[in-house]
């Protein structure tokens, strides 16, 4: 899965103490898989053997527990799916921390459009030739899912990081001086900007005996789909405010949006936005149940699939060394 992004903010504002920041944690238990540990130092051995990262970004990225990540997400999982869910959590977590949350100024949008192009390319084409080590992993990537999925699911993974590329794009333009983001505008965008179209369908393609296209269609699914995403996205808003604001650089989150948009105290901003992730956990157990009410085993596994998913980012949020 992304880290937390929002609107420009005065880095001075900041001079005096941070906030405290609310309690999002989950209300339903994790599980863990028992393979997560030998899935992740496979993933890390991949991802270092490919070129795609070096000892000390090795060393990093085991601090923050993408092993647990994916171990908690999807906690029924073989290790060799386990391996390959845990391998494109990797890649997304280094495309994300080397190429779209550098705090690049919006006129280098270009060179960020230029990288995203040709990665967007491999995952039509592998073939693509490329000396970009987050390209090449990605091939390798494709390669792999491709021989898992239905041609109708991999069409809708690359679209979903297409669709991922945009938001990447446009969070760059809307960190600029002169946006005036609304919360509406920034959550209408925040899905993707996060990867989660892109991740929804890899946990339906690892997950086995998916539901049909047209079934992954309802407009239940739908919902509950926008449900899961706004809880993971507006809890890591939350949880990575902290960091974010500690780096002096320009931040793009639910809290400073609001903040923003509604001339809102660091702390009232950050109470509101907690208000609002508890009030949808309501609307995420409503959605859930008008799915499973539909009485279809193909759509209650997706729904247990999904809630794995969002179960395993609310607790992983709180165990990893990422946004300390």
């Amino acid at each position: 899965m992304k880290n937390a992004s929002g609107t420009v903010v005065n880095p001075t504002h900041f001079r005096t103490p941070l906030p405290r920041v609310p309690e999002v944690r989950s209300p339903w238990p994790s599980r863990l898989n028992r393979y997560t540990g030998e899935a992740e130092r496979r993933a890390l051995h991949w991802a270092r053997r490919i070129g795609l990262i070096g000892p000390a970004e090795a060393a990093v990225l085991a601090g923050q527990r993408f092993g647990q990540l994916a171990g908690r997400c999807h906690p029924d999982f073989g290790l060799s799916r386990l391996t390959d869910i845990c391998r494109w959590y990797l890649w997304f977590a280094v495309l994300d921390d080397r190429y779209c949350d550098r705090r690049e100024q919006p006129a280098e949008a270009a060179r960020l459009s230029q990288r995203l192009a040709v990665i967007s390319q491999v995952l039509d084409d592998p073939g693509t030739v490329t000396a970009d080590p987050v390209a090449v992993a990605a091939a390798d990537l494709v390669r792999r899912t491709r021989q898992r999925a239905t041609h109708e699911q991999y069409r809708r993974l690359v679209l979903g990081f297409q669709a991922t590329f945009f938001g990447l794009l446009w969070e760059l333009s809307a960190r600029g001086p002169q946006s005036a983001l609304s919360a509406r505008d920034y959550l209408g965008m925040r899905p993707y900007t996060g990867a989660l179209p892109a991740f929804v369908t890899l946990t339906e393609i690892y997950g086995g005996r998916p539901p049909s296209p047209q079934e992954v269609a309802l407009p239940e699914v739908a919902t509950l789909v926008t449900r899961v995403g706004n809880l993971i996205m507006w809890q890591n808003d939350i949880r990575s405010y902290p960091v974010e604001v500690a780096s002096g650089q320009p931040v793009l989150s639910l809290p400073t949006v609001l903040e923003q948009e509604r001339g809102l105290a660091p702390q009232c901003a950050l109470d509101t936005s907690a208000g609002m992730w508890h009030a949808e956990i309501d609307g995420y157990r409503d959605a859930r149940a008008a799915v499973l009410a539909l009485d279809v085993p193909a759509l209650c596994r997706h729904a247990d699939h999904l809630h794995d998913l969002l179960v395993g980012f609310l607790t992983w949020h709180y165990e990893t060394a990422r946004y300390e």
